[in-house]
């Protein structure tokens, strides 16, 4: 009698297993939008927030680490040239393993999509397409490697 139950439940619980849409894991050449957590001279931390594709999964590793090369075709000294922490980009995945992800956004379809002013905090306008922004608030000029559409 008991087996007979324990056999129902694995059915039951089999059927429900079942229905259960399974996302696939972020992979080399997914598209990823993410915020800068931390930057040093040459790596930026960026913890993925979400995939362009909406049927992949972010794994509990969901970091991605943005090296200095793959930000910008000219050479940069340092990362902070160009992204600062609280950024929020759109970028590729060049490399996936078990610790997390490696990502570009050197081209024109990634970079920067949100970013705050490092002296007041206040929104930058990012429409311009240009790399020098100009704060609307403070008129401190910053740059940026922002996305071009």
């Amino acid at each position: 009698m008991i087996l007979l139950n324990i056999l129902e439940e694995k059915k039951i619980l089999n059927k429900i297993f079942a229905k259960i849409k399974t996302k696939e894991p972020l992979q080399e050449g997914d598209v990823v939008f993410g915020r800068v957590v931390q930057t040093t001279d040459k790596i930026a931390i960026v913890e993925i927030e979400s995939a362009e594709n909406k049927q992949k999964a972010i794994s509990p590793s969901n970091n991605g680490v943005l090296f200095v090369n793959q930000i910008s075709d000219e050479y940069l000294e340092k990362v902070g040239d160009l992204l600062r922490k609280g950024d929020i980009i759109k970028a590729e995945i060049t490399d996936a393993d078990t610790f997390g992800y490696k990502l570009t956004i050197n081209a024109d379809n990634y970079g920067v999509i949100y970013a705050n002013c490092i002296k007041c905090k206040h929104p930058l306008n990012l429409n311009n397409n240009q790399t020098q922004i100009k704060c609307l608030n403070c008129k401190q000029t910053q740059a940026r490697k922002i996305i071009k559409v």
